[in-house]
């Protein structure tokens, strides 16, 4: 195991001193969504409908082929969809906004590469509706 003896201290660098009990803890660290190279901030059913067209693309499909609404298109397509813009509609109708976001290892920002290596953490600040 190697461990590093002293501090590096000029400008690019920070150093950091931690105390735990457990062997290797784990260190929470908080990213501000607006931080992401592409997130989408969603405040109304519409806009939602809006996204699931674009990210689902079978429910337009669907749509068209069965000449419906979206609302029925969606319970024809597929339940873990189904399930993914109830409880999104939902959390939009108890006064909350949601955040679409992808993470990726080949995006340029490093929030988007650790959100992708390490997922996102359980916290009663948000509702993770879809991880992963």
């Amino acid at each position: 195991m190697k461990i590093r003896q002293g501090f590096v201290s000029n400008s690019s660098s920070s150093s950091f001193i931690l105390s735990s009990k457990e062997d290797v803890p784990t260190i929470e660290i908080k990213i501000p969504v607006n931080k992401l190279s592409c997130y989408i901030k969603i405040n109304t059913k519409e806009e939602l409908q809006k996204e699931f067209l674009k990210n689902y693309t079978d429910i337009e499909y669907i749509m068209k082929d069965k000449k419906c609404n979206f609302e029925k298109a969606i319970k024809i397509n597929n339940k873990y969809i189904e399930s993914l813009y109830n409880d999104s509609l939902n959390e939009i109708n108890d006064g909350k906004i949601i955040y679409m976001f992808e993470a990726s290892n080949e995006y340029s920002d490093p929030y988007s590469n650790l959100i992708y290596e390490y997922s996102i953490p359980e916290s009663n600040k948000y509702k993770i509706i879809k991880n992963g």
